[in-house]
């Protein structure tokens, strides 16, 4: 096998499209086990699979062909964003929780890939969806949805809320920030704590709840920006201040 990719690496060109089409459609790449369709490999490269969740090319053919593969036949090569934007997910497929384990792993590699993170818009945004950061109610979550507890949360939000970071490492809450974990609660999760609030009985406890969140949100929204503001504009037509 090794030989004949040899061969077409020798005698096929980048131009050739039919020819490298065809080529890239032969179950003829080896990887340790088997023989795959080149479009569903990658090509050794500067990071190495902790998981075990990409399929690798042979490194003997790799290193015989190593252009042909990426400039011929226009190859993948496994790298830090390759390996995050493409086959990350499916470390958190089918919507179940992650191996605590692998998560912890995990955070340990984006420690070291921290400026990769930050330079990379689409590495940032996959990892930003990832379910592998653990709450204090024990579950996964993503940056987007998860928050580092600070008095701010507890105001708006309250005290039981159990998507706050249990994360105490000043490397990895440092992640955490990059992709969006924040210490001040996101408009869209206190409209819709206030709108739950406002659905529930006009008890002396709902009111005091919203008698605070009032005062705090006045606080805490004091010099915002428009565009801030406007994404509190639903609580103009949701009924949630008590009548006297």
């Amino acid at each position: 096998i090794i030989d004949i990719l040899v061969w077409f690496s020798n005698h096929i060109v980048v131009t050739e499209r039919n020819i490298v089409d065809r080529v890239k459609r032969l179950p003829i790449y080896p990887t340790d086990a088997s023989l795959h369709l080149f479009y569903e490999l990658v090509i050794p490269g500067s990071f190495v699979d902790p998981f075990g969740l990409a399929s690798v090319i042979d490194s003997r053919v790799s290193e015989a062909c190593r252009d042909f593969l990426l400039k011929t036949l226009q190859g993948k090569e496994l790298t830090f964003k390759t390996y995050v934007t493409a086959l990350l997910p499916k470390l958190f497929a089918h919507g179940k929780q992650p191996d605590r384990e692998k998560c912890t792993s995990l955070k340990k590699i984006l420690v070291l890939h921290k400026q990769d993170i930050k330079s990379d818009g689409e590495v940032l945004n996959a990892l930003a969806t990832l379910p592998f950061i653990e709450c204090s109610d024990g579950k996964f979550r993503s940056a987007k949805e998860t928050y580092i507890d600070s008095t701010k949360i507890v105001d708006l939000l309250g005290n039981s809320m159990g998507n706050t970071v249990s994360e105490v490492d000043e490397d990895i809450l440092g992640i955490y920030k990059v992709l969006g974990v924040v210490n001040t609660p996101r408009p869209k999760d206190v409209v819709e704590h206030i709108s739950n609030i406002s659905k529930l009985l006009p008890t002396e406890t709902a009111r005091k709840k919203i008698q605070s969140i009032f005062e705090n949100l006045g606080k805490q929204l004091k010099g915002a920006s428009p565009d801030i503001l406007d994404q509190y504009s639903s609580l103009k037509t949701i009924k949630w201040l008590p009548e006297k």
